[in-house]
């Protein structure tokens, strides 16, 4: 066997191993989503015990999240405090804001505000 046919085995035999590799794993699941939004289409609770409303967009319904006391708070990627976010998101047309929350049970996971400085 030539030098060629030797590589060209070597591609098949790895090409090979990487289509039954990848056909050992597990399906994809989707376990948590995300609603972009600004800081005006938010409500936010006055304790990390409540629930935020949020409006994704003018068309679309209002969805009701529960925080829960792993629920992290980001402004420019800073860790703050309920109160902090809920502050610097007032008149915030123009701040846009993420939130991530599970699928199961629309428990929040993390609010994420950009402030423009």
């Amino acid at each position: 066997m030539n030098l060629i046919n030797k590589r060209a085995a070597v591609l098949l035999a790895l090409a090979a191993c990487a289509f039954t590799a990848q056909a050992q794993l597990p399906p994809i699941q989707i376990i948590e989503a995300s609603v972009e939004t600004t800081g005006v289409a938010v409500h936010f609770p006055a304790s990390a015990a409540g629930s935020v409303l949020v409006q994704g967009c003018p068309q679309c319904r209002d969805q009701t999240l529960q925080l829960s006391a792993a629920t992290g708070y980001f402004i420019n990627g800073h860790a703050v405090t309920l109160a902090q976010i809920t502050s610097a998101a007032r008149g915030g047309a123009d701040k846009p804001l993420t939130i991530h929350f599970r699928l199961k049970d629309k428990i929040v996971t993390r609010i994420d505000l950009t402030v423009p400085s």
